[in-house]
C-alpha cells in the first residue's frame, strides 16, 4: 500500500539551517586562513547561499499554492503519512508537530494546468498588441 507522501516542513527548514550554518564555517574559516584559501572558498559559500536562496524561492512558491508541494518534495523533507502525525512534547507540557504539505489532488493540477494556459495565451495575446 502506498500511503501519501508530504512536505515536512520542520525537516526542510533544519537541511536550510544546516546548509547556512556550512556556510558561515566556510567564511570563518576563511577568515583565519590565507589570500589564496579565501579565494577559493568563496565560489563554495556563494554555491551554498545559492541553493538556500533558491530552495526558499520554491518553499515560497509552494506555501502560496503555485507549485504542487511534489515538486518540492526530496529526500530530506519527504514524510509518509499514515494518519497519525508524530507529536513532541515541550518542556512545558504542550504538544508541537510539524507542518506538513500535502501534494496536489489530480483536480488541482488539471485546474493549475489550465490556469497556466490561459495565463501563456493572454501573455502571447499582450506580446502580439492585441487585448
Amino acid at each position: 500500500m502506498n500511503l501519501p507522501k508530504k512536505v515536512s516542513v520542520s525537516d526542510e527548514l533544519h537541511t536550510l539551517e544546516l546548509a547556512v550554518d556550512g556556510a558561515r564555517r566556510l567564511a570563518q574559516l576563511g577568515e583565519e586562513s590565507d589570500e589564496h584559501e579565501t579565494r577559493r572558498l568563496q565560489p563554495r559559500i556563494g554555491a551554498i547561499l545559492a541553493v538556500v536562496i533558491a530552495r526558499l524561492h520554491q518553499f515560497d512558491r509552494v506555501v502560496r499554492g503555485e507549485v504542487d508541494p511534489a515538486d518540492f518534495r526530496a529526500p530530506h523533507n519527504t514524510v509518509e503519512e499514515d494518519g497519525e502525525e508524530e507529536r513532541e512534547e515541550q518542556e512545558d507540557g504542550e504538544e508541537t508537530g510539524d507542518l506538513r504539505i500535502e501534494d496536489w489532488p489530480p483536480d488541482k493540477l488539471r485546474e493549475h494546468g489550465e490556469d497556466e494556459i490561459e495565463r501563456a495565451k493572454a501573455l502571447e495575446k499582450e506580446a502580439k498588441g492585441i487585448r
